[in-house]
């Protein structure tokens, strides 16, 4: 990654997408319409919210928009919430971006706050009120391009947060599943219940 030094008196919320977060998405290796792909200005519907009423007509559905959800393999999800440079990212603006990530139709694991000056990295399942697991500058963004590659590039997503497969077999013993893979150590079996021959 290589950003160049910019005047942010200059910049508004569209020259922060295509100067910081386009550029930084092609960098970690997300293009549309790919595996690693980039879904922009997702519309989302949210339930209706019952204000201690009971009439669904007069309670209206909410909506938002996230400027970026971002996807590995139709599977896991990562969204960033872009601002102006002038925007000081508060509470506000988290909780704005973590009702994007946590969205029924999104899940995603991560999301993002930026405003060109600062990029803050949330984890979904922690809560807006959690501290971010990664705070970086635009100043400091070539230094910790591994760092930013680690946590969002689509390999450390797949990496981290693999497809899970329930197991509803009987488990093979307290805190393992049903099935078991042993790659390593040894097993004393003294007894089964097959009338076979102890294993050793």
């Amino acid at each position: 990654m290589k950003f160049e030094p910019l005047d942010f008196s200059k910049l508004n919320e569209s020259d922060v997408r295509g100067a910081i977060v386009e550029p930084l998405l092609r960098d970690l290796g997300y293009r549309s319409c790919t595996n690693n792909n980039i879904i922009r200005e997702q519309s989302l519907r949210y339930p209706r919210a019952f204000i201690g009423r009971k009439n669904q007509k007069k309670d209206p559905f909410l909506r938002g928009t996230a400027d970026y959800i971002l996807e590995v393999n139709n599977n896991v999800r990562w969204v960033i919430e872009a601002k102006s440079p002038d925007v000081v990212i508060s509470a506000e603006e988290i909780e704005q971006a973590y009702t994007y990530a946590n969205h029924p139709e999104v899940r995603a694991v991560y999301f993002v706050i930026v405003n060109g000056r600062e990029f803050r990295i949330f984890q979904t399942n922690q809560g807006p009120d959690a501290p971010p697991l990664l705070c970086c500058t635009y100043e400091q963004l070539n230094q910790s391009s591994q760092e930013l590659e680690n946590l969002l590039g689509p390999a450390a997503l797949l990496r981290d947060h693999p497809r899970c497969q329930m197991d509803v077999g009987r488990p093979i013993g307290p805190g393992l599943r049903s099935v078991v893979r042993i790659t390593n150590g040894h097993i004393v079996n003294t007894s089964n219940s097959l009338q076979l021959p102890t294993l050793n």
